[in-house]
């Protein structure tokens, strides 16, 4: 499938030129229109056994996550590490981080904008679905809309265990235009490395997970069907997101799947009984929302939508052990003054 570039850590895909339209007046948050609820979601770190090659080779495939807080602790084996955040004594995971996950798959996967970029009461998809901040004078008229999304903190099991993990330092490379995604790989692919420059994370190692809850108002059957193919839960298309830091040294790599409830309520009884609308199931709902959203695009950009889903399904977007190790060693001999040891 045709992709704007790759190298040893990441790939980008095509996106549509983004389609404005002015903020009715029916999704304001002083109105009730639409669809209103929320789904339980659960995020689990991957661990699991993947096959590749002709042959059907098999290995397994896990990837410890890191959630960064800007801050550096002395390590008691030497140096300093970077920890993981907490609230109080417990790992926790914001809201908006993962908001913000979600947001960079809806844009390519829509006529979007990347990254906040609309200005003006004239938004995209994502950015009427997640909001966005006005680019102005800070005039009064400048319009800031707050968005229709919003997902619950999460927290980790109080017994959760955390080790230290020693990486290549991570090196961002050249600054390209166009949406960058990254490489899943196992995590101990990039063991052994000689001779570069390393930093150490606290990480949670597989198998783990969270659950959170995200709420939705005002929004459309085409707008939930957006937010579930970014998530990666078309059956037809599902993939791993990446989240947190260290996505490109195979951490991050991460299933959504919707945990035992969706509740769906129209408008009118949103603060009334908020039983979910009568529907024939979960799975036929969330397949009419797919179907509503897809539906939208000429054949023409279909076909860009459907190459970014293929970009991000694990058929494409692993890589083995020894070929992300060979191709990152590749990467610092091209860049030997970037990573060497000094």
């Amino acid at each position: 499938m045709p992709l704007l570039y790759t190298d040893a850590e990441y790939f980008m895909v095509d996106s549509l030129p983004p389609k404005r339209e002015v903020v009715k007046e029916d999704i304001m948050h002083d109105k009730w229109s639409g669809y209103n609820g929320y789904l339980d979601l659960s995020i689990d770190l991957v661990n699991q056994k993947i096959e590749f090659g002709e042959s059907s080779k098999e290995e397994i495939f896990k990837s410890p996550l890191h959630i960064g807080t800007g801050d550096i602790e002395l390590y008691s084996k030497g140096g300093y590490y970077q920890p993981f955040l907490r609230a109080g004594n417990n790992l926790f995971v914001s809201g908006s981080s993962i908001k913000g996950v979600v947001r960079s798959y809806s844009e390519a996967l829509s006529s979007s904008c990347e990254g906040n970029q609309c200005n003006g009461d004239r938004l995209c998809p994502a950015c009427r679905l997640f909001g966005c901040v006005s680019k102005g004078s800070g005039r009064r008229n400048d319009f800031n809309y707050q968005g229709r999304i919003s997902i619950s903190d999460v927290y980790f099991a109080e017994n959760i265990k955390t080790s230290i993990l020693k990486i290549p330092l991570r090196w961002g490379g050249k600054n390209r235009e166009g949406r960058r995604f990254y490489w899943h790989c196992d995590y101990r692919a990039y063991e052994d490395i000689n001779n570069v420059e390393t930093e150490k994370l606290e990480i949670v190692l597989p198998p783990a997970g969270v659950t959170t809850r995200l709420y939705f108002e005002n929004v459309s059957k085409q707008e939930l069907g957006l937010l579930f193919l970014a998530m990666g839960l078309d059956p037809k298309h599902r993939f791993p997101l990446k989240m947190g830091g260290g996505k490109n040294r195979g951490l991050g790599s991460v299933w959504f799947m919707i945990k035992n409830q969706l509740v769906i309520g129209k408008s009118e009884h949103y603060y009334s009984t908020y039983d979910p609308e009568p529907q024939a199931s979960k799975e036929d709902f969330l397949k009419t929302c797919l179907d509503q959203h897809l539906k939208t695009f000429n054949e023409e950009d279909r076909i860009i939508i459907d190459n970014n889903l293929k970009a991000f399904n694990l058929n494409h977007a692993y890589r083995t052990r020894s070929k992300a190790k060979q191709e990152f060693e590749q990467q610092v001999e091209r860049n030997k003054d970037k990573y060497s040891r000094r």
